[in-house]
This record gives structure tokens, sequence and C-alpha cells, in this order.
């Protein structure tokens, strides 16, 4: 008998916990809770999305003003495109750009003072000087040495863009137009 009684006290006191009507709150806090997290994960990804925005054309401006001051006509965003489109071998309304940024390029480092550790992550090589060069050093260098090959200011423009389901990554001058990097990834 008090095994009968235990079990249908047991009963009763989860029917009253689990009734219908806080079932029915408990799910409508969880459905407002859900929503609230989604909107405000949603403004959160805007907000990036402005941030980034803002930044790339930051960094626009100041390269073109560096063009002007160095009397450089860069590419405009036309020939960009179809730059871009010859290079993939298709049309240039097949082509969903995603993002086309200025840079400038910055110069890859020298193989032999490079390492590669386990992660294939490069890491400068620690060299130790002797001592601190002088500008009579300097001085002494050949002509050749003096003058660099590659150019100070080199603007670059970043295609970040999709076409039959495959993204693109190009990397092309921005001052003569060549392909100077390109990569192709599988759409996600």
């Amino acid at each position: 008998m008090d095994k009968k009684y235990l079990r249908q006290n047991l009963q009763n006191s989860l029917t009253n916990i689990f009734h219908k009507s806080y079932l029915k709150k408990a799910c409508a806090g969880i459905l407002i809770c859900g929503l609230l997290a989604a909107g405000g994960t949603w403004y959160h990804h805007t907000q990036k999305q402005i941030e980034h925005a803002q930044l790339l054309q930051a960094r626009t401006t100041m390269i073109e003003a560096q063009a002007n001051q160095n009397n450089v006509a860069l590419l405009d965003l036309s020939n960009i495109r179809s730059l871009t489109a010859q290079a993939i071998g298709i049309d240039e309304n097949a082509i969903t750009f995603r993002e086309i940024s200025l840079s400038e390029k910055k110069p890859y480092p020298n193989n032999e003072h490079e390492k590669m550790d386990s992660e294939g992550k490069g890491h400068a090589a620690k060299k130790e000087l002797k001592e601190s060069p002088s500008p009579e050093d300097y001085a002494n260098l050949p002509a050749e040495q003096a003058v660099s090959s590659v150019p100070a200011f080199q603007p670059v423009y970043k295609v970040a863009c999709r076409a039959n389901k495959i993204r693109y990554s190009l990397y092309i001058d921005a001052i003569t137009g060549k392909i100077l990097h390109s990569n192709v990834g599988k759409n996600k």
C-alpha cells in the first residue's frame, strides 16, 4: 500500500509540475530567448560587416592618395573586373564579385633568411649582428645593390569572387593589370 501511495503522490506531483499551462509558458520563454539570441547574433554580424567595409574603404582611400602623390595612375574597377574574367576564363556577367579591395604589396622575405616550422608557417631566422652598420657601409655598396629592383610603392587589387560554385581569389597589380597570384577553392 505504501508503494501505491508513493507512486500516486509522485505522479500527482509530476502532473502539477509539468502541467500544460506551465509547459506552454516554458516553451514561449525558450522561443523568446532564442529569438533574442538570433537577433543579437545578426546585429553583431552586421556590425562586423560594416566595420570591415569601412576599413577597406579607408585603406583604398589611403592607397589612392599615395598613388596620386607618386603620380601613378591606377586601373579602375571595371578594368579589374574584366581582367578577372579573362584570367578565370568566364564571362564577366557570370561572376559574382564578393570583394574588390586595394592594398599595397608587401615584399616577400628572402628564402635564405626564412625558416619554416612544422606547421608551414614562416619565421624569420634570428641573425646576430656583430655591430650596427654605419653610413659608410651603405656608401660603399655597388649601385646595383643600392637601388632596389622592386618599386617602393606597388598597389594591388585583391579580388574575391565566385562563379559556377567555385571560389576564386586573385591579386592583380593595380598599375599594370598583371595577375600576381591566383587561387581556386571549393565554394562553401
